[in-house]
């Protein structure tokens, strides 16, 4: 909040203009608000994908990693 005070950031601003997204695993990250992210809307329609985070055996499988995942798995 306090880079949005200063006008460093804007709620509205997609989080692709803050982070190196250059690649990722669901292109619609790119897309995904600061103010998104502050909701905790994260963008996603649970009725369209699924949560991630509660997907760790199949993340696993994929990637062919064992359990427990963590954040690096999804690089």
């Amino acid at each position: 909040m306090q880079l949005l005070q200063a006008g460093k950031i804007g709620l509205d601003q997609p989080i692709s203009n803050l982070l190196n997204l250059a690649v990722v695993s669901d292109a619609r990250f790119r897309a995904v608000t600061i103010r998104q992210l502050l909701q905790h809307w994260g963008g996603w329609d649970r009725g369209v994908s699924y949560d991630p985070m509660f997907r760790d055996s199949i993340i696993s499988a994929n990637q062919g990693k064992p359990l427990p995942t963590d954040s690096t798995d999804g690089d």
